[in-house]
């Protein structure tokens, strides 16, 4: 496996910390404030909006990578199944 893909492979994991923070964290807003549930929606969309934010500036940076790369004349290695 490539870095390329490891680091999306972990993006994977990252998405499902994040709603398991925001469903904690946002049921811990909706019991102090009594907002009935939309802390826990709240907390959950502001966790997504930041990982796809993420998501883009990763798919940037590998663009960019692979443009450089390019650039400079050298492929990447064929892969080793």
């Amino acid at each position: 496996m490539d870095r390329k893909m490891a680091v999306f492979a972990a993006m994977g994991f990252e998405i499902a910390g994040l709603v398991i923070a925001g469903v904690y964290f946002g049921g811990w807003v909706d019991k102090t404030f009594g907002w009935g549930g939309l802390g826990v929606a709240a907390a959950i969309g502001a966790a997504l909006i930041g990982w796809i934010i993420h998501l883009l500036m990763l798919a940037k940076k590998f663009e960019r990578e692979a443009a450089e790369d390019e650039s400079r004349g050298r492929q990447e290695p064929p892969d080793q199944r």
